[in-house]
């Protein structure tokens, strides 16, 4: 399916019907689209699935001027398209910037529930803010990956996954296997690259902590233990801002914590769309 967004770009999504009354809008991350969460169906058999591809991703337009502000003002002609239903949006890496981006633009109108996966409210870190990307990254560090995107996109990504993270797994894959990660990489038209760059410029410099007091909805909140990007200290700075919400965090799981365990993940969803627990261990607080 297709829609017109508001500049008439065409964007693509995806619906999986079920006979149930709860519908989950999923919002991928960065380079990623809606074809990488379909396995999530198997699992996600309790409610209507919508996966989309945000503009410059998968089957949408490329926009080589796209921006997050521009993605979030998709969402909300999404979410016309889609009704007055009862909505979850899950939101995975840039997908729960797409979130933070609609609510700062339109508050959570549209929205019951909120599900956020391993993502930051700000990925620049500086002397007062430890928990951006890597839990130490300048703006200069970010202006010099962005001249890396720019130089050659898929090796930057593979940078970005491996070389740079926290999880020292991914370190050690760069270091023994960088010849097959190079050789399997993801190949990006010039169009397209432009775009996803232009993205990554638009949300590596928001800040969208003053929005977080402001969710009077629920939100559930997944981290991995092991992610590559963010310390398990994020997921609680969340917990401790926004008022209604829950917190998981998967002891075995990186930046993609429903890989590790997709059933596990399936579960804690319905148990917080259907208002159940408990979810917050204490025992796997990790890299706090």
């Amino acid at each position: 399916m297709v829609f017109t967004s508001f500049d008439s770009c065409k964007i693509y999504f995806n619906v999986f019907e079920r006979d149930s009354e709860e519908n989950i809008l999923i919002l991928h991350g960065w380079t990623a689209n809606s074809s990488f969460y379909y396995f999530l169906k198997r699992y996600i058999d309790y409610a209507n699935l919508v996966l989309w591809d945000a503009r410059s991703h998968g089957k949408s337009t490329l926009d080589k001027d796209a921006t997050i502000e521009k993605i979030a003002r998709d969402l909300r002609c999404l979410l016309e398209v889609i009704g007055d239903k009862k909505l979850t949006i899950m939101g995975h890496s840039m997908g729960a910037l797409t979130i933070f981006e609609y609510i700062s633009q339109f508050g959570v109108d549209g929205i019951d529930k909120i599900v956020i996966i391993d993502q930051s409210p700000k990925l620049i870190t500086d002397s007062e803010w430890g928990l951006g990307l890597y839990g130490n990254f300048s703006y200069q560090m970010n202006q010099s990956l962005i001249k890396e995107f720019e130089e050659d996109l898929s090796l930057g990504l593979i940078k970005l996954s491996y070389a740079y993270g926290i999880n020292p797994e991914y370190n050690k894959m760069y270091k023994d296997n960088f010849d097959y990660l190079y050789s399997n990489r993801r190949i990006f038209q010039d169009e397209q690259s432009l775009g996803l760059i232009n993205i990554w410029k638009s949300f590596s410099v928001k800040d969208y902590r003053g929005i977080l007091e402001k969710i009077d909805i629920p939100v559930l909140l997944i981290y991995g233990a092991k992610s590559q990007f963010y310390k398990v200290g994020t997921g609680l700075y969340l917990k401790s801002k926004i008022k209604k919400s829950k917190l998981f965090i998967f002891e075995n799981g990186d930046h993609s914590p429903f890989l590790s365990d997709p059933e596990s993940f399936s579960g804690h969803v319905y148990n917080f769309i259907k208002g159940e627990g408990p979810f917050l261990d204490k025992n796997i607080y990790g890299r706090v």
